[in-house]
């Protein structure tokens, strides 16, 4: 089963797909300023950015990429969509390190 994880690095070198082309089709998630990436930190080393689904250019970010990455790298049957992101996020761009138990919801949490 390929599994796909819906964080994008945020740190890899000129070139990387996912990241130019989430940055040109605007997909995602957005600091209180409205324009800033959220910035988190998972399992991946690095800081990462998250897609904001909410968007319809962000479902035709993930689309494009997933029919890349089966035409070009891996012809698959099937996929498991990780989303477990909220509990795996140990670190944000806001001044403190929250856990997603300390918060009520997700609104509550500021990057």
């Amino acid at each position: 089963m390929t599994i796909l994880d819906p964080c994008v690095s945020a740190v890899e070198p000129p070139g990387y797909r996912p990241y130019e082309l989430g940055n040109e089709m605007d997909v995602w998630v957005k600091r209180a300023d409205g324009v800033t990436p959220a910035q988190g930190k998972v399992w991946p080393a690095g800081a990462c950015y998250f897609a904001d689904y909410s968007k319809n250019s962000t479902r035709e970010w993930w689309k494009i990429l997933i029919k890349e990455f089966h035409d070009n790298m891996l012809e698959f049957d099937a996929l498991w969509i990780v989303s477990e992101t909220m509990g795996a996020i140990t670190v944000t761009n806001n001044s403190s390190n929250l856990s997603y138990l300390d918060i009520d919801s997700f609104t509550d949490l500021n990057c």
